[in-house]
């Protein structure tokens, strides 16, 4: 089981902000990013920031394009 760092809430904060309709959902080194994003752009985005925070140990993408 890897934890995550104190602060990893900060260091997804720029998901939330660029994504309104993205949740973001963190357990036992786990992040699901869960919604919608405007592009293919947006979502490879999120999913590198996400996989970028010390101790993540798997990101899931539940996410699906905005109509």
């Amino acid at each position: 089981m890897r934890s995550l760092p104190c602060g990893y809430r900060t260091k997804l904060a720029p998901i939330r902000a660029a994504n309104a309709d993205l949740r973001v959902d963190v357990f036992l080194g786990v992040v699901r990013l869960i919604g919608a994003v405007q592009d293919r752009q947006q979502r490879e985005a999120a999913l590198e920031l996400a996989a970028s925070v010390p101790g993540v140990a798997r990101v899931e993408d539940h996410t699906a394009m905005a109509r």
